[in-house]
């Protein structure tokens, strides 16, 4: 009996050792990756390309016999493979890959880390995009690059974050405990996405207490820095299939993967079926964003060509067989030249031959071709391959058993006929379907009776799985069942997972489905519950308008029903969304009258939650008198209450309403308490915004390095919450401090990445905040123009979120621009009507508006009203520690009496300035008043101290950067020498 051939992988393994090379050294003489020769020598489903075999055969220098051996070995391998089978990443075997020379071409240089770094391939179902993608992986491992692997599938309870989850879990599951060990290393919080691993050798999640939005961002810096861990020599290549099924939560993943691509070595290789990816849906404004931003290419494939259908056909169906020729160019013909029609009909054409079927019966479209091929079944399988179906792509034959009415002998025998014809794939536990369209094809000729018996077979059988199936799959057959308050109960359960998980969008699709059903059974508390969840989720998300018609429903019912405690949590909850919505009154009217109706049955933490909104809201109005009461009372029942987390968050709010009405001795303790509480709690978000408004009121007195390091802190936290609004907020502190100490760079990078962060955030209303220090900024180093851009687009931002501060903010640096253009009239219109309000007091924010309002009076002659503005500035700064502002006072002061000629007191006011400047750290206000001093030297005639004034205020300028202010004293300079000749002047 003659011995049969060797497989490829023996034989090149043979030829290797005896020309005494190992893997690597023959790795490096044939310019391919140790990792590819030790694949094709394992046979680990890898056949090796024409060229690949060319340079193999010429660093073995194999000749004669050895190297027609080699060459047949290959060419066995390659025929064993490409036996007619699905297109996709899952296939145990390769369907053989014919044409595609520009797309080969595209992919080589994408692997090769030109241009952008995702391409994504587009085309029609069965167009050969999954071919191409099993392409792409041998060329990346053949350059050393990591790659993972991931796929969607339309349903069947797929996880919120596929197909990226799918390649993190298969990636996981190969690694050595040593290795996943090395790999995890600063990953802690990817246990969010793949609970799996905590039972593992990864870091612990840190023991504080984050939210949602935090918890996200965190989890997907944990992807980014995985991705990085595990980078080969070439980095790392991401390929995903079919992600037209992906989730808006996947998505907003491999956003963020894509766009931390200057730290991360990662290339990104994406196929979906256009067709099924409406421009309105999330995949399509991810492809719009990533291209607009220069970070991906798209690429569409077109069917093969009539030649390379034909040498698909020839490899598929073998050129011995006794097939007409021409039978060849039909097919080609009315298949379309879409590889798996090709696919398809050949194994068709296979079946037919067995079972007396005519060519005629070659479908058109790929539903025809299925429904032929399940039509050529025995009826036992195809009512097994109907309940698969119902199952989804990726079955347990277990649970496929536990399903069907027939007996088990008939179920196994039905299935193995499903795998001889490939509509399915056998694994070790498991069947799979060859292809999702299949599947689609089989469950949509069930009728709908059927389906659902079906489905609730499925869901009753996983209720009794000892292995925990997860809730979406629970929820996924239930909701396609009779058993609606069953369905509802795990699509709450599913919901709750997903909140928990960041996937919001996943979340909010199954809170969604769940009030409907709760609402459509009558069980309005259980609704009510879950619209509160749902409007939680779309707060997230920023969507103010649905986030509050959930809530209001929610709401609603409870009052209905008379669960205060629940009301008064939900209606805290609207009062905050009307806050970050921008209709405060609305929101302050909605709240007040709840008040006295709770107050009436007790302490209640739903009506603390209620003052707590109410101080947040009348802070925002400017009503700060009425945010101080709010804020007292939500404090007091936090604190009888024993709610740690209800008081940290009650006392941050009072602290900053004490801030706002004056209160500069109490604030700032009752404010260090709240930080104190907060951090004990593990509550810290609510840490940062308490340490921020201390860093700002330290800020304001000119205390810069107590300030500096409360935010830089405060921005250490947000960065490691990974929270974008409190990023923003702390960046925006940060930016009002380094323009104050001078490190205008600095400055500017950090507005610029708050600005950056909003446009990806969408807008709220810490983004007038960020507008306008780039406005201010801008001001100061001269570029008029641009700066009146962005603080008119602050003023405009927060008036529409009525932002008292804000406004002040903008209007104040927009006032300073009219007066350096020269109009006075313009500059103090804006600023009259934003000063003190009656029965007010003397407002926080209102200081820095007076010595500019003195400075309009002076332009504009009247001279008694500017020395009146800049007194009380004057006194008014000194009042409340508000040394940098004190600083501004007394400049203008000494300008007015400089233009008076009141010398004397122009030089005191002068010499306190530049004494104070120099002590808190304010160069740009000692050069000012460097300036104004060299200027009144000018008056008076003297040119030396003129001359030492203006050349120390020009260096301070020339340092920072501010153009129009150097312009000036260098002009004023100019006039120096002027007066050693005249004397007199």
């Amino acid at each position: 009996m003659t011995e049969a051939p060797p497989p490829f992988g023996v034989l090149l393994k043979r030829y290797r050792e005896s020309a005494g090379l190992t893997q690597e050294a023959l790795a490096a003489l044939a310019s391919l990756s140790a990792r590819g020769i030790s694949d094709l020598e394992r046979g680990v489903a890898r056949i090796p390309r024409p060229v690949t075999l060319g340079l193999l055969g010429q660093a073995l220098q194999l000749t004669g016999s050895d190297r027609a051996r080699f060459e047949a070995a290959a060419h066995r391998l390659r025929r064993a493979s490409a036996l007619p089978h699905a297109i996709g990443t899952g296939s145990g075997y390769v369907v053989p890959f014919v044409g595609r020379v520009h797309e080969l071409s595209v992919l080589e240089r994408h692997l090769a880390g030109e241009g952008v770094p995702v391409l994504f391939l587009a085309g029609e179902p069965g167009i050969g995009k999954s071919r191409l993608l099993q392409e792409a992986v041998r060329h990346a491992e053949g350059r050393g690059k990591t790659v993972l692997i991931g796929g969607c599938h339309r349903r069947g309870g797929q996880e919120s974050f596929a197909p990226i989850l799918a390649a993190l879990q298969a990636y996981c599951q190969r690694l050595t405990p040593v290795q996943r060990q090395v790999d995890l290393r600063g990953c802690a919080w990817l246990v969010r996405l793949l609970p799996e691993l905590a039972a593992g050798s990864i870091e612990s999640l840190p023991a504080w207490i984050v939210s949602s939005e935090q918890e996200r961002r965190l989890m997907f810096q944990a992807v980014a820095r995985f991705l990085t861990n595990i980078a080969g020599p070439a980095g790392t290549l991401l390929v995903l299939d079919d992600l037209q099924w992906a989730g808006p939560d996947a998505l907003d993943l491999l956003a963020s993967l894509v766009r931390s691509v200057p730290d991360v070595p990662l290339r990104v290789l994406v196929a979906y079926r256009d067709a099924e990816a409406s421009p309105n849906e999330s995949l399509a404004a991810l492809l719009a964003d990533l291209a607009d931003a220069g970070l991906a290419r798209h690429h569409r494939l077109a069917p093969l060509t009539p030649e390379e259908c034909e040498q698909l056909l020839q490899v598929v169906l073998d050129q011995s067989a006794d097939i007409e020729h021409d039978l060849w160019q039909r097919m080609a013909r009315r298949t379309g030249g879409v590889p798996f029609f090709l696919l398809s009909c050949a194994q068709m054409l296979r079946t037919a031959t067995d079972s007396g079927y005519q060519h005629e019966a070659l479908p058109w479209s790929v539903a025809q071709s299925v429904r032929q091929r399940v039509a050529a079944l025995p009826e036992a399988a195809q009512e097994a391959l109907g309940a698969a179906a119902v199952l989804g792509r990726d079955v347990r034959a277990a649970l496929l058993l536990s399903i069907t009415a027939l007996p088990e002998h008939s179920v196994i025998t039905a299935l193995e006929t499903a795998c001889r014809t490939r509509l399915l794939e056998e694994g070790e536990n498991s069947y799979r379907f060859a292809h999702d369209i299949i599947r689609e094809v089989v469950e949509a000729d069930l009728g709908l009776a059927r389906r659902r018996v079906l489905h609730l077979r499925a869901a009753e059988a996983l209720e009794q799985d000892a292995g925990k199936p997860p809730v979406e799959l629970l929820a996924y057959h239930y909701a396609r069942s009779e058993a609606h308050e069953q369905a509802a109960r795990y699509l709450e359960q599913a919901g709750d997972d997903d909140a928990a998980r960041m996937a919001h969008a996943a979340a909010e699709g199954y809170y969604r489905e769940a009030a409907l059903r709760f609402d459509q059974l009558a069980l309005s508390q259980d609704a009510a519950r879950v619209a509160g969840k749902l409007g939680v989720v779309l707060e997230s998300s920023g969507r103010w308008d649905e986030a509050l018609a959930a809530l209001e429903q929610a709401a609603g019912a409870y009052h209905e029903s008379g669960q205060l405690e629940a009301l008064g949590r939900v209606l805290g909850r609207i009062g905050y969304v009307h806050g970050k919505r921008g209709t405060v009154e609305e929101g302050i009217a909605r709240l007040q009258p709840l008040i006295e109706h709770l107050r009436a049955h007790g302490e209640l933490p739903g009506l603390a939650a209620l003052y707590t909104a109410l101080t947040v809201l009348f802070i925002q109005g400017g009503l700060y008198d009425a945010a101080r009461s709010a804020g007292e009372r939500a404090v007091e029942l936090a604190r009888r209450l024993g709610d740690e987390r209800l008081q940290a968050v009650a006392e941050r709010e009072y602290g900053s309403a004490l801030m706002f009405v004056g209160c500069i001795e109490r604030g700032p303790r009752v404010l260090q308490e709240a930080a104190r509480i907060a951090e004990a709690a593990g509550d810290l978000a609510t840490l940062c915004g308490a340490l921020g408004d201390l860093s700002a009121y330290y800020s304001n007195r000119g205390e810069f390095p107590r300030a500096r390091a409360l935010i830089e802190r405060v921005l250490a936290l947000a960065e490691q919450l990974s929270n974008p609004y409190r990023i923003t907020a702390a960046l925006v502190n940060c930016v009002g401090i380094d323009i104050l100490t001078g490190d205008w760079q600095q400055a500017r990078r950090r507005c610029e990445r708050a600005i950056t962060l909003h446009h990806q955030m969408g807008t709220s209303w810490e983004y007038p905040y960020a507008l306008g220090c780039r406005g201010w900024l801008k001001l100061l180093e001269g570029a008029w123009d641009e700066a009146a851009q962005d603080l008119e687009q602050a003023s405009a931002i927060a008036a529409r979120f009525d932002d008292l501060q804000c406004l002040r903010c903008s209007q104040s640096r927009l006032a300073e621009r009219d007066l350096l253009e020269g109009r006075p009239a313009v500059a103090r219109a804006r600023l009259i009507p934003l000063l003190d309000r009656a029965g007010m007091g003397e407002e926080w924010g209102v200081a820095w508006l007076l010595p500019i309002l003195a400075w309009a009076h002076l332009e504009l002659g009247e001279i008694n009203e500017a020395e009146r503005y800049a007194t009380q500035a004057i006194g008014r700064a000194r009042a409340q520690g508000l040394r940098h502002s004190l600083v501004e006072s007394l400049r203008m002061l000494a300008i007015i009496a400089t233009r008076g000629g009141a010398w004397d007191a122009a030089e005191r006011s002068l010499r306190e300035g530049l004494s104070l400047s120099r002590e808190i750290g304010y160069p740009y206000g000692e050069a000012r008043l460097l300036q104004v001093y060299g200027e009144l030297h000018v008056r008076t005639s003297l040119a030396e101290p003129a001359r030492a004034r203006l050349e120390a205020a020009l260096a301070i300028f020339q340092r920072l950067g501010a153009g129009k202010d150097i312009e000036r004293t260098e002009r004023l300079l100019s006039i120096a020498p002027a007066l050693e000749a005249s004397p007199s002047m």
